[in-house]
């Protein structure tokens, strides 16, 4: 299943990097703390998307697969903590510049942006799928400028991680 109305991504994105800097914890079901696939699933109910599921592995069945070279803002990424990478454990959101919001065990064990294309989580990518219609590039610059205001708020005051997650399964 995909959203239909690519404003939606907008809305998902900004409601994800509103939560940057809240605590992480795993199995989280309220908004005062999340997991990897609660902090997914909290941004894709406020945006509209009833039914996206709760973990990690059940959301990498959800929507359309992507490859790297179509992954867009709002899609998501798939992680194993493990390498070579096998299983689904962990979910982030892409927001362009090979950057993505998640929430992560490991410290800063948080909601908080990390690369995609360095680092730890760069060996470890299981695949990617877009639960939002393709967007236009005036959509694609919509949300860039929302990345980038979040970016010059607090999120700057996070420290990016390279360092390794905790083993536990989302």
């Amino acid at each position: 299943m995909t959203i239909t109305d690519a404003g939606d991504v907008r809305s998902f994105v900004s409601v994800a990097l509103a939560q940057i800097g809240k605590p992480y914890m795993f199995g989280s079901s309220d908004i005062s703390s999340f997991d990897c696939s609660s902090l997914v699933q909290y941004a894709a109910d406020t945006a509209g998307l009833a039914g996206c599921p709760r973990n990690s592995a059940a959301q990498y069945d959800y929507g359309t697969a992507v490859t790297r070279d179509e992954l867009s803002i709002g899609d998501l990424i798939f992680f194993d903590f493990e390498y070579p990478p096998q299983n689904v454990r962990h979910v982030g959101i892409y927001i362009g510049d090979g950057q993505m919001v998640n929430a992560q065990s490991e410290q800063p064990a948080e909601v908080c942006t990390a690369s995609i294309d360095e680092g730890y989580w760069s060996t470890r990518i299981i695949g990617y799928r877009r639960i939002f219609q393709e967007m236009t590039e005036k959509d694609i610059i919509e949300a860039q400028v929302i990345v980038a205001s979040s970016a010059t708020s607090d999120v700057s005051s996070h420290a990016q991680t390279k360092a390794k997650p905790k083993s536990v399964l989302m």
